[in-house]
């Protein structure tokens, strides 16, 4: 029997993500293939055809799907959208990465996840920025305790969409700046730390004519002495990236969780006699890009039975959190 060594991926819809970001990374991983592509825009799916070159393009999501030769199916619909085509991908016998947040609710994620064990195939929320090895770099640096016990994490992540008919201000399709961008440092603190936190305080403003977030304050208390200090919004400018203090030093993140090239984490170890005086080291980690080591790694989990870098029981853990914001908010 032959082995196969690629992924022949399918994108179903012409998202500005998968335009942008996916379908390059893809196009540029040693173990995937841009074999099909969806759409239910003509002018659209053209373009997409012309630019990224696959090798069938469909004009319906169905079609795609029922096309034999896709193994793997990218999903970048609206939220609100997940659920209804995890579960047909799965049907189809597809394996499937989709876009963040996986769902709206731990119900749903619960509901794809029993539609792909039923058909034997892989699903996984696509969290590009877990696959960046100075991301996975700051995780080793606090496990080997070079900043001590920690006592803080800091996150944010702002911007302005500035287009008031975009999805991410649209309630029914699952919009607000903490589905969105509060949704990174909300994994984020997950992945460090390995837990939930015990208790969580929350602000918002809201959008006064869709009702969704659009700037949010989060604190959290995990109850052993480490808070969370989570930032979300649609009303700041660019912005992102976190910090953490522990009782020997500091770790900062210079934001980017998409960044490329040598990034630089700052350490700083502060001498506990001497209150002002700091050691400063710079670590810098040579970083690819985000989407295609998401493409190679869901490529080799499906190829040679890797584990998901993201489990579904983490994206559950995250949506929970999710809701409880969102019930102190008001959402």
């Amino acid at each position: 029997m032959e082995t196969k060594d690629r992924v022949n991926w399918g994108v179903i819809s012409c998202a500005r993500i998968a335009d942008g970001a996916v379908i390059p990374g893809i196009k540029a991983s040693s173990n995937g293939r841009l074999y099909a592509i969806s759409g239910k825009t003509e002018s659209k799916l053209r373009d997409f055809e012309k630019r990224h070159n696959p090798q069938k393009a469909y004009d319906s999501y169905e079609a795609l799907l029922s096309d034999p030769n896709v193994d793997a199916v990218y999903i970048p619909l609206p939220n609100s959208m997940h659920l209804e085509w995890v579960v047909k991908a799965a049907e189809s016998g597809k394996h499937i990465l989709c876009e963040k947040p996986l769902s709206l609710t731990v119900e749903q994620v619960k509901e794809m996840q029993a539609a792909c064990e039923k058909n034997g195939v892989l699903l996984m929320e696509a969290f590009a920025y877990r696959h960046n090895p100075a991301i996975i770099k700051v995780k080793e640096l606090l496990d080997q305790g070079v900043i001590g016990k920690p006592a803080l994490i800091e996150g944010h992540f702002s911007f302005l969409p500035g287009d008031e008919n975009d999805i991410r201000l649209q309630k029914d399709l699952g919009g607000g700046s903490l589905y969105d961008v509060g949704s990174y440092p909300i994994n984020l603190f997950r992945y460090l730390t390995g837990k939930q936190p015990e208790e969580i305080c929350a602000q918002a403003m809201m959008h006064p004519k869709t009702g969704v977030d659009t700037n949010a304050c989060v604190v959290y208390s995990y109850g052993d002495g480490l808070l969370g200090m989570i930032h979300c919004s649609f009303d700041a400018v660019f912005m992102n990236g976190f910090t953490i203090a522990g009782d020997k030093g500091i770790i900062e993140y210079p934001g980017l969780y998409h960044a490329t090239g040598h990034i630089p984490i700052r350490i700083l170890r502060q001498d506990p006699v001497v209150q002002p005086m700091q050691q400063e080291e710079i670590v810098r980690v040579n970083c690819q890009d985000n989407y295609m080591l998401e493409v190679e790694q869901f490529g080799r989990c499906i190829l040679n039975g890797e584990k998901p870098r993201l489990s579904l029981e983490e994206t559950m853990d995250n949506l929970a959190t999710i809701k409880r914001i969102h019930e102190l908010i008001g959402y």
